[in-house]
């Protein structure tokens, strides 16, 4: 599986919406990033894989829905930009 291609695939995607929704959802990924330094001392894009799952897995289960919808959001873009390459190749 091409890591790089489906990363492209989900940020063209941000990129595309409309500002009222990409602006909050752009400021919701560095909270998501900067988040990590709570648990770990370290900002998510710097954490060991295992570390990375755990702090997805703390955002999917909050009692906050926008956390929850945040997570929800991105897996179903990589879900189907996985789908579409596997289709394609």
């Amino acid at each position: 599986m091409e890591i790089n291609r489906i990363t492209r695939f989900v940020q063209h995607q941000l990129h595309r919406m409309p500002q009222y929704l990409a602006i909050p959802m752009m400021i919701l990924i560095v909270i998501f990033d900067w988040a990590g330094l709570f648990r770990t001392g370290k900002r998510f894009h710097c954490q060991m894989p295992q570390q990375r799952e755990s702090h997805v897995v703390q955002w999917k289960q909050s009692r906050l829905g926008i956390c929850r919808d945040f997570i929800q959001f991105h897996e179903t873009f990589v879900t189907f930009a996985c789908y579409s390459y596997l289709e394609n190749n």
